[in-house]
């Protein structure tokens, strides 16, 4: 019997009650280090009955260990350990008992190191998660980055259309137009017949030459409006979201639209689409541009994660972007989403005829 058991009922009854709950494990080793006894599921890391007790892994190699607390006395308490990956934490104290002439091999739960174990394991979840959003941050700054890249750059080279488009028609269509009127100036005052031949034919190719100007300057110029072509800002988007399905119902070209309301359609369809590239976490997205009863609409909307409009989003300004862009443009802009249930954009502006390019 091992030494813990020879108790008063009342001892026994505890005793019994905290080897039936878990709460202690009892075991006896003989001076063999043969396990002799074993009592409660917290001493199941010791072999069987009859084994040696040094082929557990907690207490391999300890045979010198143990003879050596036989001879001198006292206790070996090893750390705070696991006998198993999934098991609890314990600890293991082994005392020699000389009048049962064995090891006691006492073992009991050890809450404080899974408390610590715990507070552990929160914190790198902590840190992946701070590090995820680290990560996500940098992406998405990543993103709009490139995006004013790609935007500044395209502004770039549309100002520099634009300015040779002016330089031409200030320099070579005035020169081309100066020509002709001086030819046929000289051809209305000169009898010399093959001179008013000479001039005739000047007049014809001055007026290709002018005609050829004046269309390089139209294509020079309306290269620029590429920078608003709705469709076009929409089929970039579908290239760089290739995985996401993307259907366009537009009931005219963007084209027809007045220069400033194409404009003005254009961003807030530029920070749409951004706002479902980075955050939206979308499969379908459709954009829509229709006009009825006197009023011009642009809808965007997708299946993505959505959000709650009224809810503060310290340093991102798209939505208020978007507002302030509509509410500057004369137009209104209704956002309707809510988490979980995607989102929609609505911009409607007052249809008009488009205005001609100066």
């Amino acid at each position: 019997m091992l030494p813990v058991m020879d108790k008063s009922k009342a001892e026994k009854d505890v005793f019994a009650d905290a080897l039936a709950r878990g709460q202690l494990g009892v075991a006896l080793v003989d001076d063999g280090l043969t396990v002799a006894r074993r009592l409660g599921r917290l001493s199941a890391w010791l072999p069987d009955e009859g084994e040696k007790a040094c082929s557990a892994p907690l207490l391999l190699h300890m045979e010198e260990s143990l003879a050596a607390l036989k001879e001198r006395g006292g206790e070996i308490v090893l750390p705070s350990m696991r006998a198993a990956p999934e098991a609890p934490r314990v600890t293991i104290s082994i005392a020699w008992d000389a009048a049962a002439r064995g090891f006691v091999v006492v073992t009991a739960p050890d809450h404080g190191g899974d408390q610590i174990d715990r507070l552990l394991a929160s914190e790198r979840r902590e840190k992946q998660l701070l590090q995820q959003q680290a990560d996500a941050a940098a992406a998405r700054l990543r993103v709009e980055r490139e995006k004013a890249q790609e935007e500044a750059q395209a502004a770039a080279i549309a100002n520099e259309r634009l300015r040779i488009a002016h330089d031409l028609h200030d320099t070579l269509v005035r020169s081309m137009v100066t020509l002709i009127t001086q030819s046929r100036l000289i051809a209305r005052k000169t009898n010399d017949a093959e001179a008013r031949v000479a001039l005739a034919m000047l007049d014809v190719q001055a007026r290709e030459g002018l005609q050829e100007a004046r269309e390089a300057i139209a294509r020079t110029r309306e290269e620029r409006r590429d920078l608003y072509d709705l469709r076009r800002i929409v089929d970039g988007f579908s290239e760089r979201m290739g995985d996401i399905a993307v259907t366009v119902e537009f009931g005219f070209p963007s084209a027809e639209l007045p220069r400033e309301t194409e404009q003005l359609f254009a961003a807030v369809l530029r920070e749409a689409l951004r706002n479902i590239e980075l955050h939206a976490g979308a499969r379908r997205v459709r954009v829509a541009l229709a006009k009825d009863a006197g009023v011009t609409r642009l809808l965007v909307e997708d299946d993505g994660t959505g959000f709650d409009p009224s809810a503060p989003t310290p340093g991102h300004f798209g939505v208020t972007g978007m507002r302030e862009r509509a509410r500057l443009g004369g137009a209104t802009l209704v956002l309707d989403s809510a988490p979980g249930k995607g989102t929609r954009v609505t911009l409607s502006a007052p249809a008009a005829d488009a205005a001609p390019d100066n």
